[in-house]
């Protein structure tokens, strides 16, 4: 089974996680595609402002 046939059938997760600055993100994105890898941005992270749990999906 080819690599790309395994992506498409199996649940490969996500893979590595990087967090940045803002700031940093299109670099950082810019020099993972450079070294040949696929770069996502996924998210970002917000402080919470209540005592309440939170948990909001984006993307």
């Amino acid at each position: 089974m080819a690599l790309d046939e395994m992506y498409r059938v199996f649940n490969m997760g996500i893979g590595l996680i990087v967090v940045v600055a803002p700031e940093q993100v299109d670099r950082v994105m810019a020099k993972a595609v450079e070294f040949g890898d696929r770069a996502y941005h996924i998210g970002e992270m917000v402080g919470q402002t209540t005592d309440e749990g939170v948990v909001e999906y984006v993307g």
